[in-house]
């Protein structure tokens, strides 16, 4: 694989993260209500950046995944290790007051 391809599948596949991600966050803010004025929280810009993170993370170690010279027993190591630990770093550690083993239960959930 060459770095054009890297860059043209790790590049598709953060948009399609990212799409599919946000979608769920704002259908659960949708869903959450809205406050008595009938304004729906807003989404601020550090939870659309960090998602653009977990995103960006997650699309490299998929295409990772897929070089030739990776058996294929690593692949699931790699592709999930990498999505899991996205997940830890740019979703759940970024919440205030979020504790080491509470981040850990929820990326378990996730996993």
């Amino acid at each position: 694989m060459n770095i054009k391809s890297f860059l043209k599948k790790t590049l598709t596949l953060t948009t399609i993260i990212y799409t599919v991600s946000m979608l769920f966050i704002v259908i659960v803010t949708m869903l959450g209500g809205a406050n008595q004025a009938g304004e729906f929280p807003p989404i601020g810009v550090d939870t659309h950046l960090f998602f653009l993170a977990f995103s960006l993370f997650s699309a490299i170690s998929i295409t990772v995944a897929k070089f030739e010279k990776i058996p294929s027993s690593a692949r699931y190591f790699i592709e999930g290790g990498g999505m899991a630990t996205g997940f830890l770093l740019f979703v759940v550690l970024t919440r205030d007051g979020m504790q080491l083993g509470k981040a850990c239960a929820w990326t378990l959930g996730f996993i």
